[in-house]
C-alpha cells in the first residue's frame, strides 16, 4: 500500500504479504491510528472495504488518471528508482525503510522555504545520521523545563549532577535478586543526569541516583 499526503508529500507504505480485503483493512487502520483519516483512494475496492473507506471519509478518485493519481505515480517512479540502487543482499523491508527516511528529510524544491515533507507534516526536522556528525546539544531551559524537573525532583528525590569523568563512584548493580552496590569509573557522561561507568570488565549506564 502506498499512500502519500496532499500538502505536505509525505509518503507511507506497509510492505503486504496479501492483497486480501481483511490485510487492506488491517493496514490502513493501523495508518489512520497513527495520522488521522485520509482524504480520497484510488484503488477500485470491493464492497466491505468501499464501506470500510466510507466510514473514514476516504474517497475514491478516477482510475489510471495521471491528474488524479500524480503524487503517488511520481513516489513509486522514486521508490523503484532507490531500489535499482540500495537492492541488494538486504530484506526488502530495510531498503523500504532506507527509502523512506530519505525520502522524507530530503529539501523539495518546489515547497515554501524548501522544507523536507516530514517539515511540512510533522512541522519538524527527521533527525538523521548526518545529525549525529554535528554538535547539537541545546543547553537552553524554558520555564516549563524547569518546572517539571523541580517537580521530577520532589518526586524522586532527584540531587545535582557533581561527579565528573575520572570519579570514583559505586554504581546500583542489579545482577542480583537485591540490588548491592559496586565500584566502578566514570568514563563519559551520557546525558544531562547519565553516565557511562566502567565497572571491572562491564560498562554500565546509570543515572545520578543510581550513583554514590
Amino acid at each position: 500500500i502506498v499512500i502519500v499526503k496532499t500538502y505536505s508529500e509525505w509518503p507511507e507504505t506497509v510492505q503486504m504479504d496479501s492483497a486480501s480485503i481483511s490485510a487492506t483493512i488491517s493496514a490502513l487502520t493501523k495508518i489512520f491510528a497513527q495520522f488521522g483519516n485520509c482524504r480520497r483512494s484510488s484503488r477500485t475496492m470491493a464492497c466491505s472495504l468501499s464501506q470500510y473507506c466510507a466510514m473514514h471519509s476516504a474517497l475514491r478518485s478516477p482510475p489510471f488518471n495521471a491528474q488524479s493519481s500524480g503524487q503517488v505515480g511520481r513516489l513509486m517512479d522514486s521508490f523503484k528508482s532507490a531500489l535499482v540502487k540500495l537492492k541488494g543482499n538486504e530484506p526488502m523491508i530495510d531498503v523500504l525503510c532506507s527509502f523512506l527516511m530519505a525520502f522524507r528529510s530530503t529539501p523539495c524544491p518546489p515547497e515554501p522555504n524548501q522544507a523536507s515533507p516530514a517539515e511540512n507534516f510533522l512541522r519538524r526536522r527527521l533527525r538523521t545520521v548526518f545529525d549525529l556528525m554535528l554538535s547539537t546539544v541545546d543547553n537552553s531551559v524554558g520555564p516549563r523545563d524547569i518546572k517539571m524537573e523541580k517537580q521530577f525532583n520532589r518526586h524522586y528525590g532527584t540531587r545535582r549532577c557533581h561527579s565528573e569523568v575520572g570519579d570514583a563512584v559505586c554504581a546500583k548493580d542489579y545482577r542480583r535478586p537485591k540490588s548491592t552496590w559496586t565500584s566502578g569509573t566514570i568514563v563519559r557522561r551520557t546525558g544531562n543526569t547519565t553516565y557511562a561507568v566502567h565497572c571491572g570488565k562491564l560498562l554500565w549506564t546509570r543515572h545520578i541516583n543510581q550513583l554514590r
